[in-house]
């Protein structure tokens, strides 16, 4: 029996139960070889069924580099349309999420226990998870509420952040992760896998650069999964532009491209905020990084 529901809910915390043979089961999560005969999904159940959905997960224990490689990533495929799947861990999952809203994206958080306040984990995401249900994405579970994550739900979870996806990317993970498990599941739904290349003396590219040696695609700029999925590259309009220090940047940029270090002594910002706010622009698709060299686009 499915677990029953409080009498009295927000419309946040309404829950929806959707069975394999519903129209509103994931169609591609339907073809992997076990899936679950029922989700639990709080939220807007048709971000559940868009045609293109990308997965993002790695390490919970991310690093500056991890950091921007989802900033450089992320929001640029998800203001394409793509719908964005992780797995609301701390770290890279949680990262992937914020990029995903931050730029007014739908993304969708699979969880290892229930999907109501009190299941839902780590409890530092619990704000999060309400932002991207506030955003119009969803938290989908195949555990009913009420039920705590436990360590045999996460493999569980990463084969649907995997089978409910066209591709995983994975953008930083040490050797034993269990982004890498999400990856071998979406080899075995033949579901394209990704992985930014990493660091070689970072123990957290330890499982991304072995994936590279069995074969991942290499990722190296969000074209790529724009391309490879027929996304259409979204740019916001110049004059909407409302933090002044972008604007700042983006008129240095008018004229001609310019090198971080010209644009840190044209304007007096630090290097620190040159890159927060290059890497702000090139999320919006107003300028390109050719090189280290920043173009208006």
């Amino acid at each position: 029996m499915d677990a029953p529901m409080p009498d009295k809910q927000r419309p946040t915390d309404e829950i929806t139960v959707i069975r394999l043979g519903d129209d509103r089961y994931p169609p591609l999560l339907r073809q992997i070889a076990k899936p679950p005969l029922r989700l639990f999904v709080r939220g807007s159940v048709t971000a559940l069924t868009h045609h293109c959905s990308v997965a993002f997960v790695g390490t919970r224990k991310m690093t500056s580099y991890g950091s921007a490689a989802v900033r450089l990533l992320v929001g640029p495929v998800a203001r394409a349309g793509a719908r964005i799947v992780s797995g609301l861990a701390l770290g890279v999952d949680a990262a992937v999420h914020e990029a995903t809203v931050d730029v007014g994206g739908i993304t969708v958080a699979v969880l290892a226990g229930g999907v109501d306040d009190d299941s839902v984990g780590p409890k530092a995401n619990l704000g999060l998870a309400r932002r991207i249900i506030a955003n119009g994405g969803a938290l989908v579970s195949e555990m009913p509420p009420g039920t705590n994550a436990a360590k045999f739900g996460f493999p569980l979870r990463n084969r649907i952040v995997a089978g409910m996806t066209c591709g995983t990317v994975v953008i930083e993970a040490a050797k034993k992760s269990g982004a890498l498990i999400t990856a071998y599941l979406a080899l075995d739904a033949n579901r394209d896998v990704y992985a930014v290349p990493g660091q070689i003396t970072s123990a957290m590219s330890g499982g991304v650069n072995d994936l590279l040696l069995h074969g991942a695609t290499p990722l190296l700029e969000a074209a790529q999964i724009l391309n490879a999925y027929g996304l259409a590259t979204t740019a916001l309009d110049p004059k909407d532009i409302v933090d002044e220090r972008e604007r700042v940047v983006y008129e240095c940029l008018i004229d001609s491209p310019k090198s971080a270090d010209d644009l840190s002594e044209e304007t007096g910002f630090s290097m620190r905020e040159i890159l927060a706010v290059t890497t702000a622009l090139t999320l919006k698709n107003l300028i390109s990084d050719d090189r280290g060299t920043f173009i208006k686009n």
